[in-house]
């Protein structure tokens, strides 16, 4: 209905009607500018009037965002700020409070009553999923179009932030990191029989990537350099299993000699817990030994300390790594990852690949 159809209608209605009537025409058009403007408000279908009352007593006065659920803080005269928000902002809006440190229990009740029922739009553009507030928030942590970070951060030489489904083009053009395909990737490109897998034991199947880590071609050997950590570009593990998960495996010698070798996913730890991985380095030939780790996968969001904590990496020192090079050649050593998959995360995944839109494996070509 335009603007002036809800003013010719105002005028036929009684002065209570017709003040209520522009009164939620008023809210309407607020939301829809908010939502034009690219806010980030959550997107609810058809809310009742009650609803539409507590959620705009519930927007933050900074984003307009409503917040998602405790613990919700504000300032000392019960103003409240979304969760991102209250980590920014130093003074309250309102009323210009310095104290934002004060839990607002209410608020957080307020959200759990006003939202319980009601289907909330994914936050992240691109995506069409509704889901009611408990069930979009599990979505969010696993939809195609989440923000992340590119790979190369953990090593200081990319500052790319953005949706993953975006992460292929990044890479592309930047050439921040490595990628290792799986040997089904091929044969899947070349539209070939995938190499005696059949569908029905397609479930059983773990994606394997092989490889080889080069020393620098710059006539400095990384065991000659004493005195700075070392990093590899990281080496992105394509599997058509693993679209969505972009897992990676990071490789850094520090000044000391020791190395740390972690296979990293996108993911929260909570559904890194769900997948396993086994990093092996080989040597040359049979006489050399080979070293390996076999574990649990390292979230993206994890800091390095956290993952030495943890113990999931594969440790080596120069003097287990020296004898694998042989003469003249350029290669430190050889390494093989296998990558499992939870049978229950990957239903989830299948879940959310269809109900939303994704990375197909037709469209990465690196």
């Amino acid at each position: 209905m335009s603007v002036a159809q809800e003013k010719e209608n105002a005028k036929q209605l009684s002065p209570e009607e017709s003040s209520s009537s522009s009164s939620n025409a008023s809210s309407t058009s607020l939301r829809k500018r908010r939502n034009s403007d690219g806010q980030k408000c959550l997107m609810i279908e058809s809310p009742s009037k009650k609803t539409k009352t507590m959620m705009e007593v519930l927007e933050c006065p900074v984003c307009f965002e409503i917040p998602r659920g405790g613990p919700i803080y504000g300032c000392t005269n019960g103003h409240h700020l979304c969760q991102s928000c209250s980590k920014r902002i130093q003074t309250c809006p309102v009323c210009k409070d310095t104290n934002l440190k004060c839990r607002n229990v209410l608020a957080e009740k307020m959200v759990e009553v006003a939202l319980k029922d009601v289907p909330i739009k994914c936050k992240f553009v691109g995506c069409d999923v509704h889901n009611v507030l408990g069930e979009i928030s599990e979505h969010e942590k696993l939809c195609p179009f989440r923000i992340v970070a590119c790979p190369s951060f953990h090593r200081g030489a990319c500052d790319w932030h953005g949706p993953l489904n975006e992460m292929v083009k990044h890479i592309k053009e930047k050439k921040c990191v490595q990628v290792v395909f799986d040997a089904k990737w091929h044969a899947m490109r070349r539209k070939e029989p995938q190499e005696n897998i059949t569908e029905d034991d397609q479930d059983k199947y773990i994606p394997t990537f092989n490889s080889t880590l080069g020393d620098f071609a710059d006539g400095v050997s990384v065991f000659n350099r004493s005195n700075v950590v070392t990093h590899w570009k990281p080496i992105v593990l394509l599997a058509k299993k693993l679209l969505n998960l972009w897992c990676y495996a990071v490789v850094q010698r520090d000044s000391q000699g020791q190395w740390m070798i972690v296979v990293r996913a996108m993911l929260p730890q909570q559904f890194c817990d769900k997948i396993r991985c086994k990093i092996t380095v080989k040597g040359p030939d049979s006489e050399t030994p080979n070293f390996s780790y076999e574990g649990k996968v390292s979230s993206y969001e994890l800091t390095r300390e956290q993952v030495l904590e943890n113990g999931q990496y594969l440790h080596l020192m120069d003097g287990l790594i020296k004898p694998f090079k042989k003469g003249n050649s350029n290669t430190l050593f050889s390494y093989k990852v296998e990558v499992e998959t939870d049978t229950e995360l990957e239903r989830e995944m299948y879940k959310l690949l269809t109900a939303s839109a994704t990375i197909k494996s037709e469209s990465i070509q690196i």
